[in-house]
């Protein structure tokens, strides 16, 4: 995915021709742009450069997840566009399937995922090092595959939980690693192996839609989130509610918003921009593409990435 000077205009809140003016300081070479049509597309290291110019802070480091314990609120589908987002931004993003489904797997390789030769297991296992297992989409993306056989990874990880650090697992795992963003895409189902996930992460997001056993998931999720926190002191994650497949008009929906709005008092906050319901997010599922530009979805999408990097401060200037 690469973005446009109208898409990037969007996030910084200025026009897409100061952008476009921007831009001509970091252009180098042709492979810099690629024009489809009317459009034009910068690789994401003019977009980073871009970014980087008007103060964005690429110097941090976040491990997220994507979850729920209630499956289908549309946690992969979020976890991958937004990986794809910070990869056109010019993060240097690793998605992480740790679902054995492997939905997210399928979503970037498409048919190729069946060839991918190692996954999350082989890793854990120490079959093989990190570095081998991962795949490299982009000079931005990279991803780190999942299989049915990552289902072993539980058995893996209980069988050595006397040996070594369940709390500090994952985190040294990636530890030596050059990423600015860890997206983490996970299993709706509560494991060992989610517990010492969930351990590694600086921000945790709960996928929700406003429906009953989807509120009851992120109330669950959350509840396992304190959990955690009161036997791991030095775990103090930011915990975020992203609404997904949100319809305006069924406003007998609308009191769960109330329900979930009350997570607070337990630490976690609504994001104030929402997913909308569009077909576009699911035709993109089956067909393992992209958003389109200039669709409800990506629009949406454009609003969470703003507040998920914190760049609202940047926005209203």
């Amino acid at each position: 995915m690469m973005l446009t000077p109208t898409d990037i205009s969007k996030i910084l809140n200025v026009s897409s021709s100061h952008v476009s003016l921007l831009s001509k300081n970091f252009i180098i070479s042709e492979d810099d742009v690629t024009k489809i049509g009317k459009r034009a597309y910068f690789n994401p290291r003019v977009t980073r450069k871009i970014l980087e110019s008007r103060g964005v802070d690429f110097n941090k480091k976040e491990s997220v997840a994507f979850g729920n314990n209630k499956g289908g609120t549309g946690k992969t589908s979020t976890a991958v566009n937004t990986a794809l987002r910070l990869s056109a931004m010019g993060y240097n993003t690793l998605l992480i399937d740790a679902d054995s489904q492997a939905n997210a797997t399928s979503h970037i390789l498409g048919h190729s995922s069946e060839a991918a030769r190692h996954t999350l297991i082989d890793v854990v296992s120490e079959k093989v090092d990190i570095k081998d297992a991962i795949i490299t989409i982009t000079d931005t993306l990279d991803i780190l595959p999942s299989s049915l056989k990552n289902s072993m990874i539980d058995l893996e990880l209980t069988s050595r939980s006397g040996r070594i650090n369940s709390a500090t697992y994952f985190k040294n795992l990636f530890e030596d690693l050059d990423y600015d963003y860890i997206i983490w895409d996970l299993s709706p189902t509560i494991t060992t192996s989610l517990y010492w996930i969930l351990l590694s992460c600086t921000k945790i997001i709960t996928v929700a839609n406003l429906d009953e056993f989807a509120v009851q998931g992120t109330e669950m999720t959350v509840e396992l989130i304190n959990e955690l926190k009161a036997n791991h002191k030095d775990f103090n994650p930011d915990i975020k509610i992203l609404i997904n497949r949100f319809d305006e008009r069924n406003k007998s929906l609308l009191h769960y918003l109330t329900r979930l709005n009350k997570l607070e008092s337990k630490g976690a906050t609504l994001f104030g921009s929402v997913i909308k319901t569009d077909s576009t997010i699911q035709k993109t599922q089956s067909n393992q593409s992209m958003l389109p530009h200039n669709t409800q979805s990506f629009n949406d999408l454009s609003d969470f990435i703003v507040e998920f990097c914190q760049l609202d401060s940047l926005t209203k200037h």
